[in-house]
């Protein structure tokens, strides 16, 4: 069980403001971004709490922030459940309330239901993921970037979104790295390499100020890598965004390069010579057009121990989800 409590009080009020780096940001921690005041007095409280048992655990939190400006309440709970080794069923739901004192309101609900095949010893993995969500506005500002939930949330003056989003991803990896490997040729068929298929679709229901639009849009990704060594990768991706009820489609395509300084340790640079971004599919993988650069790491039971407590486990590169 955890609990915590934030808070903030002006204790002097001048003439003058004092130097200010944004004046977008408040001066004062935990206050919130693009607020009219930059010295807002407000009153936070959360709680939260973790079960866990032998193959299945839970967590939830709440927690509420009352300003000058606003009032906020909010939700979360997560449930994961092992079915058996490298097997996992997992679940999260979400929901978030925003009253403002000019009169805007907002509701966000999310529900997740997702599932993971990866067990040790073989090649193949795969993660999926179903996404309810619903978002609601009244009174909405208008103004671009002005979402109660985010710089993409919605801002138009009465306006709600349905969606209904799922992610697959299929991977494979070859076998790991031998010495002869290593004293080989880099490009041989049956060295390290790894290729992985992703497909993203989402259908979705907005309402704004009482006009209806609905429509269907999927992504299809490949990306193919190859080890030239166990610390150095080369590879490609391409992606297609296409929504199928507006017949517009949209490429993403480009190199990448990939180097493991440290162990567990995972650094690619790459560079997409055509682009295209959807908040819906974003966290699954990059496809903007221009230079990126991404850093994943991986932890697990043993990461933060030392020596002869560790054991003698062998650690593989994280691969990309």
């Amino acid at each position: 069980l955890d609990f915590s409590e934030d808070s903030s009080r002006t204790y002097k009020e001048g003439g003058q403001t004092g130097p200010v780096i944004n004046p977008n940001y408040p001066i004062a921690p935990g206050g919130t971004a693009g607020s009219l005041t930059l010295n807002e007095d407000y009153y936070a409280f959360s709680s939260g709490a973790t079960y866990r048992q032998d193959v299945w655990s839970w967590n939830g939190r709440a927690e509420t922030r009352n300003s000058e400006t606003d009032n906020r309440y909010g939700f979360t709970s997560n449930f994961l459940r092992q079915a058996r080794d490298g097997v996992a069923f997992a679940t999260s739901a979400q929901a978030f309330v925003s009253e403002l004192d000019t009169g805007t309101e907002g509701l966000l609900a999310k529900l997740d239901l997702s599932w993971a095949w990866r067990p040790l010893g073989v090649n193949w993995s795969i993660l999926d993921r179903l996404e309810f969500r619903f978002e609601e506005v009244e009174n909405g500002s208008g103004i671009v970037g002005s979402g109660l939930f985010g710089q993409n949330g919605l801002t138009a003056l009465n306006a709600s979104t349905r969606r209904v989003i799922n992610n697959f991803a299929l991977n494979r990896v070859s076998r790991e790295w031998t010495q002869q490997d290593r004293e080989g040729n880099l490009f041989r068929r049956y060295e390290r390499n790894q290729w992985s298929l992703y497909y993203g679709a989402k259908y979705a229901l907005d309402t704004f100020d009482g006009d209806e639009y609905s429509g269907f849009t999927d992504l299809i990704g490949v990306e193919v890598r190859h080890d030239i060594r166990p610390w150095l990768d080369i590879g490609i991706q391409a992606s297609s965004l296409n929504g199928w009820s507006t017949g517009t489609h949209a490429y993403s395509i480009g190199p990448m390069i990939g180097v493991s300084p440290v162990k567990n340790g995972w650094i690619t640079l790459g560079y997409n010579h055509k682009g295209f971004t959807d908040s819906d599919f974003d966290a699954a993988r990059y496809t903007a057009s221009g230079p990126y650069l991404q850093l994943r790491f991986k932890f697990d039971q043993n990461s933060f121990r030392r020596g002869a407590e560790a054991g003698d486990v062998k650690a593989d590169t994280p691969q990309a989800p």
